[in-house]
């Protein structure tokens, strides 16, 4: 038991007792002119003062105190308790503290039923508070736009009642302008993409939600996006209204990004030179078509396999040393390799070598480009060719690297 319940325990037994003492010095000091007959005067107000203040028990005790004053003062000084009157009137007065009491008591409750339905109903709005605080973190901290809307009958169509900062950075619109303007006037002028905007919107609230699906919108500054959308249906008991919980993701930039990298595949798998890629353990990721062409490998048989699968054991050691201390130290190589591909034929390649780096500029793979050149470095060896230009005899050297 805490010291506050222990402290109101016994002020339920020392209320009555004072409001007693004090209601026997009124009758002693102030009323004894009165007469016996009006004990009960003064000990009427301390049952009815105890019952306020402590309830049902301590207006009992008070009036149980109250009854034995009574019959003691009868007992040591003037009679007050003469005949069977004024026993029924200790009996009215025992009931009267019984009715006050129970009075007091029915009172009291009810305070405090009271209380209690204001104390939860001040949990309840501080839980409500919270929550709704809670939620609107969650909205404004997703890294998605994220909006809730419904249909109207009439302009602007589709009201929406959440709109977190990541569709204003989107669409440029606050949550404000949208509902003024309209979703559909603003983010889609185009006559004909409005059309399908409107018949898919129509799909979604008949049930068919949107999963990743991109649409094009133009943002308040005109400017054309691409945006990844999801949808789902919540049906709201309180006021019947199907609402549109949608997900939005601005992919504009990740789409040009993997329009460039097709772009640069497709540059890079129809290059008329050998492309070839490796992790920084020199293990081979990628070969374009030109490396098949020229080895006779496929991809399936070099992927994780090291470079050296095409070496001859032509080509000096220290070339090889040279080349592994410039990628090493980060800078480019380039030399002459001569390399046996698939068929045992050696050949023999111009080659360069170059580190990939990745944002914070560490090293993350290495490109080998490399050029057939036995054809050119035959010719080299042999005698030179010699032709007339303008009357003069010169000789031509047919190759002159990357």
């Amino acid at each position: 038991m805490t010291e506050a319940k222990k402290t109101v325990n016994r002020l339920r037994y020392l209320v009555p007792i004072a409001l007693v003492a004090i209601a026997i010095g009124v009758r002693v000091l102030a009323l004894g002119v009165l007469g016996t007959r009006v004990a009960w005067l003064t000990f009427s107000p301390a049952v009815a003062i105890a019952s306020i203040i402590g309830g049902l028990y301590t207006g009992l005790l008070a009036t149980i105190l109250s009854i034995l004053a009574v019959i003691f003062w009868s007992l040591t000084n003037e009679p007050f308790i003469k005949d069977l009157g004024d026993w029924m009137g200790v009996i009215v007065f025992f009931t009267n503290g019984i009715v006050i009491s129970a009075m007091a008591q029915v009172m009291h409750k009810s305070r405090q039923r009271a209380i209690d339905a204001k104390k939860r109903q001040d949990r309840i709005e501080i839980y409500l508070k919270r929550e709704n605080q809670f939620n609107h973190l969650i909205v404004e901290n997703v890294t998605d736009g994220l909006s809730v809307s419904h249909a109207v009958e009439k302009h602007p169509y589709i009201i929406f009642t959440v709109w977190n900062h990541h569709m204003t950075e989107i669409t440029g619109y606050t949550i404000g302008e949208i509902n003024r303007i309209g979703w559909y006037n603003s983010l889609f002028p185009d006559p004909q993409q409005l059309k399908r905007i409107v018949e898919r919107v129509d799909a979604v609230r008949a049930g068919d939600n949107l999963v990743d699906e991109i649409w094009e919108i133009v943002s308040k500054d005109g400017e054309k996006k691409l945006i990844s959308i999801s949808t789902a249906l919540i049906r709201m008991d309180d006021d019947g209204l199907l609402h549109v919980l949608a997900l939005m993701q601005d992919i504009t930039q990740k789409k040009k990004a993997e329009n460039d990298l097709i772009r640069a595949s497709a540059v890079i798998q129809q290059s008329p030179i050998t492309v070839l890629i490796t992790d920084t353990n020199g293990d081979i990721e990628y070969v374009n078509t030109k490396f098949t062409d020229v080895t006779g490998y496929q991809l399936n048989e070099v992927i994780g396999k090291n470079p050296r699968i095409l070496k001859s054991g032509k080509t000096p050691a220290e070339v090889y040393a040279k080349l592994r201390s410039d990628i090493t130290a980060g800078k480019q190589w380039q030399g002459e390799l001569c390399n046996r591909i698939k068929n045992g034929t050696e050949i023999w390649e111009v080659v360069k070598v170059l580190p990939l780096r990745d944002s914070d500029g560490k090293v993350t793979h290495y490109v080998r480009l490399s050029e057939d050149i036995t054809d050119l470095r035959r010719i080299e060896l042999e005698p030179k060719s010699t032709i007339k230009i303008m009357g003069k005899e010169c000789n031509v050297s047919l190759y002159n690297g990357f």
